[in-house]
């Protein structure tokens, strides 16, 4: 009896709708640069899959095994993606890059300028005299 019970609950379509996709905002400047390089000139595209790449680094570190995929599709067939969504992430995710590029800008001016005094003092190093033993000590 209670075999036949558990049967005839398992037989049952499941009545609790699939839980909804959550879509990180990584996710959506992953898909919105993804989008741009897509319908951009060839020149352009590698900027836009560069800022991509930024993104999809910070969605996978923040969750690791996240399934991408259904985020995107989710995001994309959602009936107002495109009229307010999209203009609203690429206006976000742009400035977040402009951001990110202004900081590795002053990180390469920082390299640069250490390059720069390490090759002086190499320079001033290999110019210090070196006393040379006297012939016959």
């Amino acid at each position: 009896m209670i075999l036949l019970s558990l049967l005839a609950a398992a037989a049952e379509p499941a009545t609790s709708p699939a839980p909804p996709v959550v879509i990180s905002d990584d996710m959506r400047c992953v898909t919105m640069f993804l989008l741009a390089a897509g319908s951009s000139k060839a020149e352009e595209q590698a900027g836009a899959v560069a800022d991509a790449l930024y993104f999809m680094g910070k969605s996978d570190g923040r969750a690791p095994d996240a399934e991408l995929a259904p985020q995107t599709s989710a995001l994309i067939n959602s009936p107002d993606y495109f009229s307010k969504q999209l203009p609203a992430d690429a206006e976000r995710c742009t400035k977040e890059v402009e951001t990110m590029s202004q900081r590795l800008d002053s990180l390469g001016k920082a390299l640069d300028a250490l390059s720069k005094a390490a090759q002086v003092a190499k320079a001033q190093a290999t110019d210090i005299p070196v006393a040379k033993p006297e012939a016959g000590k």
